[in-house]
């Protein structure tokens, strides 16, 4: 019997271990390189909050406050050359070197309004193994049901699927959208929450300025840089492993 009772317990404890490590996902866009279209230059040849090194959007640093001052945001302009080519639809185009298993991707945005800063009105995500067959869109929901003015809020698109290349389209509301960060995280693929397909969408944008927005004290706070989880399936996992745990202490019992 307690042979028979510490198999059981050297089971649980490797199942435990299983389902904790599928439970872990990591941000494999850190250090990736990227394209961004839309960042605004004026007749003189001067950029609009450019970014910076050429790396702020995959350098895992958020911003420490929603404030346009800060060095992480690239800006993006509804009246950039690019973005008014594509439809008032500006880009960030994500390549993570080769294929990884991923199960989210994000995008950190900032809320602004009273500089004249607002969230995209839509995000929507592509993926691709090869760079030339592209999935569907898959829209992101942003975490916050109501996002606060000064708030940086981050937008999460499941995916759940093989990817190297990913795009994030992003629909301007108003003019300026501010973004210091994008994100890939790779994972537990094999049992997918289903995305939803986006519908297509086109935002009225007229009569809009083309000025920078007006100066302002940073606000709110920059999001925590913990990566995105499934803590859930590891509860879950451990409460039927104390749940059989338990049933073994009573059987055995029983048996004396």
């Amino acid at each position: 019997m307690k042979k028979l009772l510490s198999v059981v317990l050297t089971l649980l404890l490797v199942s435990l271990f299983t389902v904790y490590a599928s439970a872990e996902t990591e941000n494999v866009a850190i250090g990736a390189s990227y394209e961004v279209l839309g960042i605004l230059t004026d007749g003189d040849g001067k950029v609009h909050y450019p970014d910076e090194n050429g790396d702020s959007l995959t350098n895992n640093v958020f911003a420490q406050s929603a404030s346009y001052s800060e060095l992480e945001f690239v800006g993006l302009n509804i009246t950039s050359q690019e973005t008014s080519a594509n439809n008032g639809i500006s880009e960030i185009r994500l390549d993570l070197g080769k294929a990884h298993p991923i199960v989210n991707a994000a995008v950190s945005c900032s809320n602004l309004n009273s500089a004249g800063i607002t969230l995209p009105a839509m995000i929507t995500v592509t993926y691709s193994v090869d760079g030339q067959n592209w999935s569907e869109p898959v829209t992101a929901e942003y975490e916050v049901d109501t996002p606060a003015d000064g708030e940086v809020v981050m937008a999460v698109a499941s995916i759940y699927a093989e990817a190297r290349y990913i795009t994030f389209q992003l629909t301007h509301a108003t003019n300026w959208i501010f973004i210091d960060e994008v994100q890939a995280f790779a994972g537990d693929i094999s049992n997918p929450e289903k995305p939803e397909e986006s519908n297509d969408a086109n935002t009225e944008n007229g009569g809009q300025s083309t000025s920078a927005p007006e100066a302002s004290q940073p606000l709110g706070n920059a999001p925590d840089t913990t990566q995105l989880s499934t803590d859930w399936i590891y509860i879950v996992g451990v409460a039927v492993s104390i749940a059989a745990l338990i049933a073994a202490i009573i059987y055995r019992t029983k048996k004396k």
